[in-house]
């Protein structure tokens, strides 16, 4: 009768057990990706962005009497402090090194105003973080130096003399800008207004990248006013020279929100840019 009994007991602690260590295993997961992440992609359109803090559903009105244009100001960049960059796996492969001729400045891209990417003292996700770049750093200089980490490339920069290593996802090279306004409103159906100039910049970046696999993220505070300005970039998620538009958007303010104006468009290249002479903006991977 002992035996049974003790069989039975062992029997009702088994779950408990169970449940422990799946209890451990799951927090052993969530450790190795406690890094604080991009915003996750919602998907609109033909396309994808990442999702804001806030979510409204963006309002587009085809009005044939927009308000009267009028002059512009210039945009300006808040910084805060919430992190971002994406995920890595560290375990899958070795770093694989490599030396690539240094570039002119980077710039950081793709990631929201209010946040900032980590510098690292190694390449990956567990290099502990040296600094926090915020949208508007100038100077981050690459030395030429760049690392794979399982499917992430990585590269080495030196921001404000300290050196250290970031995600490539969220660093490129700004090259020639254009004004995209009557593609936009062509693809809007004449007209675009939204009750915020958060959400104006959200369906502004969806139109835009809407003919590809892209995330949209505002990267730029809108500024009220007469004239309403705010930023945001559009990338591409495929590892392509290209890697996608840093957008200027102006609007005009009325009763009802904010009526598109203006939208110019600078190309976001992956690993450098090419001259005017050059029919396309971006350096390829393959070529010197």
């Amino acid at each position: 009768m002992d035996d049974v009994r003790r069989r039975t007991s062992r029997r009702a602690r088994l779950p408990l057990l169970l449940s422990w260590a799946i209890g451990l295993a799951l927090a052993g997961a969530c450790a190795e990706i406690s890094e604080p992440e991009v915003s996750s992609l919602v998907v609109l359109g033909g396309g994808a962005r990442m999702a804001q803090p806030t979510s409204v559903a963006p309002v587009v009105t085809a009005s044939r009497t927009p308000p009267a244009a009028v002059p512009t100001t210039p945009n300006t960049a808040a910084t805060a402090a919430a992190a971002t960059e994406l995920p890595n796996s560290t375990t899958s492969l070795e770093p694989a090194a490599t030396s690539i001729a240094a570039t002119p400045e980077l710039e950081l891209v793709g990631v929201g105003y209010s946040a900032h990417l980590n510098l690292r003292d190694a390449p990956g996700t567990r290099g502990e973080v040296l600094l926090a770049i915020t949208p508007g750093t100038s100077s981050l200089a690459p030395t030429g130096n760049e690392e794979r980490v399982g499917s992430s490339r990585w590269l080495e920069l030196e921001v404000g003399g300290i050196t250290g290593w970031a995600s490539s996802s969220f660093l490129g090279y700004l090259g020639r800008t254009e004004d995209r306004t009557a593609e936009v409103l062509l693809a809007a159906g004449g007209s675009l207004s939204a009750p915020t100039l958060t959400e104006l910049a959200e369906v502004t970046g969806d139109l835009v990248g809407s003919t590809g696999n892209t995330r949209a993220r505002i990267t730029q505070a809108p500024v009220d006013g007469i004239v309403g300005t705010v930023g945001v970039d559009v990338l591409a998620l495929d590892e392509l020279p290209v890697m996608g538009a840093r957008l200027q958007i102006s609007a005009a303010g009325f009763a009802g929100g904010w009526q598109l104006r203006a939208v110019t468009s600078t190309v976001i290249c992956r690993y450098g840019v090419n001259g005017d002479e050059q029919p396309a903006p971006c350096r390829d991977r393959s070529l010197p």
